[in-house]
């Protein structure tokens, strides 16, 4: 979500634009190859810390900075896939 998805404009720096979210939270583990109490949970996070707003399968990110600091995505990585160690 927070790699190509957003641009890193000063505009989107630090609140992120909504887009259609078709999947459900067992299709999202399926993908990728977590369980669906384990994503249960990270959501739930994000959404406690008012990271994410999901709603009617939109997707909403409240504070696109913030959640590339909580995920350890790094934008300057212009090599590698943007995840930091």
């Amino acid at each position: 979500m927070c790699g190509n998805s957003f641009p890193t404009s000063k505009r989107s720096s630090h609140r992120g634009e909504s887009f259609a979210w078709p999947f459900t939270q067992e299709d999202l583990a399926d993908i990728l190859g977590l369980t669906s109490v384990h994503i249960n949970r990270i959501l739930g996070r994000l959404r406690r810390e008012n990271l994410l707003v999901i709603k009617n399968r939109q997707v909403a990110i409240v504070d696109l900075l913030h959640l590339r600091r909580t995920s350890g995505f790094d934008s300057t990585n212009r090599g590698g896939v943007g995840w930091s160690n």
